[in-house]
């Protein structure tokens, strides 16, 4: 770069015009050897509108080096100087900086508070591959040494280092919520957001509509056998035969899929999850006589899921309205002249697009032709429209209100502003809150003790009643009753409910905020809020919507 020194210059100046052009200067030449001077200037300036150009401009710095030469001024800088800039970047940027976990942890526990409130930011959006060791050294550095001032701070960050503990322990495993499971199709979708691929909502409704069959298919069934007289031209044996058989047909048509996960499971060395037990007690059913109860356990489980899922759904469904900022499409500018309609997906930095009044702005990016005003409410809850202009930043999810906007793209559809809310809101329920995670620790636990407990009350009394001359070889008289009564504990103890309701319960509550217009973003700070006794708010568009209407005249 020829011009460094006065690039630099610019940079230092009052003059957020001037400064504007230095960063696109820079934008445009694309070397990063600037970038040194650059964090520089970010340690010792505390103009604001300076360090916001400055940090959006870094942020988007992708090459490996970069992390590197961030890192080494951030741990080299002096007390008093500007960390929390750089600790900015750092959870802004796209660049992993977990192998930094140690340093970030050392920083919210000694600097002052912007700054450690910055590196609290920092490690709650880590999502990289740490070793177990060092997660479980950065939470006993962060329970032992913290104090007043950062206790605060910490009610985010240790939960979220917990939970990667949780997902290390869990990540061969299937979740509950389907976070990670193929789709009901057999498609692999990864982490799953939102509702999934079109085959998956048909397999969704196919699920209901049999469990819905299902039940009723067994109601009628369990009335008919237990008519007085409607069957007594047959023998007893006839109707135990018959019973089973109409029972069966109905457990392998709605059971079938429940007992082959279970099965799967048990060969992935997780046989003690819900649908095991489920199926162990129902098959248990079966074999001591009992067909309707076999039938009954499986589909109150099946009635289970089903309210879980219209719950979860509706819960969706509500965020996901609440965050209705997602655009559409994007009108690129063609190097003829044309405009073409295209996926935001599709649109690269760099490109040119154009945004007229009533659209969305579909990407991150900085003004090059034109001015109006942008309704950014749904992003910043602040009401005023914002003007903007000639070379001045905007992010993709505001309103164009008027004027025709030429705009230069910075920044990638995935890496914009609109598509990590959208992240952030899609991902609420995985920050989970602590009575969330003492509820899945305390299941792996409890379910091993409840089976062992189960087959010591089936095997124990037969073999002491044995003792007192029973005989041992009667299953229906000795074996039976008590095969019965450790399946009946077995099903009354699976802590299935338990496990789903707490979950479930934030997530509802997640939803519910979202259908007044509040969004949290996750049940951890769902939780928090029962401990706050004061509440600040910023009045207009947030308690008030600025929109004045006449009450009377």
């Amino acid at each position: 770069m020829e011009n460094k020194q006065d690039i630099l210059k610019q940079l230092s100046s009052n003059d957020m015009d001037i400064v504007r052009g230095a960063i696109e200067q820079i934008k445009q030449e694309g070397d990063i050897s600037i970038v040194p001077e650059l964090l520089d200037i970010l340690l010792q300036n505390q103009d604001t509108n300076i360090i916001t150009n400055l940090t959006a401009l870094l942020s988007d710095v992708k090459e490996s080096d970069f992390k590197t030469v961030l890192m080494d001024k951030l741990i080299n800088a002096p007390e008093g100087s500007g960390k929390a800039n750089l600790l900015r970047i750092c959870w802004e940027s796209a660049i992993d900086f977990s192998e930094y976990l140690d340093v970030f942890v050392d920083m919210l526990l000694r600097e002052d508070f912007i700054a450690a409130l910055e590196a609290s930011t920092v490690i709650e959006n880590l999502h990289g591959n740490i070793p177990e060791e060092k997660i479980h050294i950065a939470i006993q550095r962060l329970k032992s040494e913290s104090n007043e001032d950062n206790a605060f701070l910490l009610e985010g960050t240790i939960p979220h280092l917990e939970e990667m503990l949780l997902k290390k322990d869990e990540e061969d495993e299937e979740e509950h919520h389907h976070d990670h499971d193929d789709c009901c199709c057999g498609h692999e979708h990864g982490h799953s957001h939102g509702h999934g691929c079109d085959c998956c909502e048909d397999g969704v409704e196919i699920e209901k509509n049999k469990t819905i069959a299902g039940v009723a298919v067994f109601l009628v069934a369990f009335v008919v056998f237990h008519i007085p007289g409607l069957f007594k031209s047959f023998s007893d044996t006839t109707m135990e035969n018959i019973e089973l058989i109409v029972f069966l047909l109905i457990y392998l048509v709605t059971a079938k899929d429940i007992v082959l996960n279970a099965i799967k499971n048990l060969f992935k060395g997780k046989a003690l999850d819900e649908q095991f037990l489920m199926s162990v007690a129902s098959l248990g059913a079966f074999i001591v006589g009992e067909y309707p109860e076999a039938c009954a356990v499986m589909l109150f489980y099946m009635v289970g899921e089903l309210f879980q899922d219209y719950a979860v759904d509706k819960s969706r469904d509500s965020i996901t309205e609440l965050m209705d900022i997602r655009p559409d499409y994007a009108n690129i500018l063609k190097k003829d002249g044309t405009i073409e309609k295209v996926d935001p997906n599709k649109v690269k930095v760099g490109d040119t697009i154009i945004v007229k009044p009533g659209e969305k702005v579909p990407l991150d990016g900085v003004i090059i032709e034109g001015q109006g005003t942008l309704d950014t409410s749904s992003l910043t809850g602040e009401s005023l429209p914002r003007e903007v202009g000639l070379q001045e930043d905007v992010i993709s999810g505001s309103i164009s209100v008027s004027g025709v906007l030429t705009i230069k793209v910075t920044k990638a559809f995935g890496e914009s502003t609109v598509s990590k809310i959208l992240e952030l809101v899609e991902n609420a329920s995985s920050k989970k809150a602590k009575t969330e995670r003492f509820i899945t620790r305390f299941a792996k636990i409890y379910t091993p003790i409840v089976v062992g407990l189960a087959v010591v009350l089936a095997i124990a009394p037969p073999l002491i009643m044995a003792t007192t001359g029973s005989n041992i070889t009667d299953f229906y008289g000795v074996w039976s009753p008590w095969i019965y009564r450790a399946l009946t504990f077995l099903v009354v103890s699976c802590p299935c409910a338990l496990v789903i309701s707490v979950p479930l319960s934030f997530f509802a509550g997640i939803g519910a905020a979202s259908t007044k217009g509040v969004l949290v973003k996750g049940s951890n700070y769902l939780e928090l809020i029962s401990k706050c006794d004061t509440v600040v708010f910023d009045k207009t568009g947030t308690l008030t919507k600025a929109k004045p209407t006449v009450s009377r005249v």
